[in-house]
């Protein structure tokens, strides 16, 4: 799994005939997930090293004590939904959804909950007809970063004077 992230006092560098951001880029070894079936339609990414968005955080104490967090798991999940409102069509689109991941923290005296809010634009097209199917990569990107309820931070793909931090899982079926 790579994890591209940077913090808000990155800038924007003119390459070529376009503007890029740098970006840090990091991986994570021995990274597992499970796949529910029908009943249970969640992507399961185990033992997510959540510390590593300490290094996106503006606050410090509360950067600090992300740093301290053991791993937990992320949940993502997946529907399977028609294309089209055609009864007969066999083609459909995997759409995912992250589930915010909430935490508790120890910083400035008091214990905070921590809530990390994610977005996933990505979508998938299927057809019965067709099994041989392949997601390729599966993206999460942080949203919000909330403790005790208010945004304390905001995360953005592309505003220079924002945080990003991205989740990419590579693999095959």
């Amino acid at each position: 799994m790579t994890v591209l992230y940077c913090d808000t006092t990155v800038k924007k560098v003119k390459k070529d005939e376009s503007w890029v951001i740098p970006m840090h880029k990091d991986s994570v070894q021995q990274f597992k997930y499970s796949v529910g079936g029908y009943e249970n339609q969640y992507i399961v990414m185990h033992g997510f090293p959540i510390s590593m968005i300490s290094k996106t955080v503006s606050d410090p104490d509360l950067a600090n004590a992300l740093s301290h967090k053991p791993n937990l798991d992320l949940n993502v999940r997946y529907s399977i939904l028609p294309i089209s409102d055609n009864k007969s069509s066999k083609e459909g689109q995997i759409r995912l959804e992250a589930v915010p991941v909430t935490f508790s923290v120890y910083y400035g005296n008091i214990e905070h909950l921590v809530t990390i809010t994610f977005s996933s634009s990505q979508r998938y097209d299927v057809s019965a007809d067709d099994n041989s199917w392949n997601i390729d990569n599966l993206q999460l990107q942080v949203d919000n970063l909330l403790v005790d309820g208010r945004i304390v931070q905001k995360y953005d793909s592309w505003e220079e004077s924002r945080s990003k931090f991205w989740i990419i899982c590579k693999g095959k079926r």
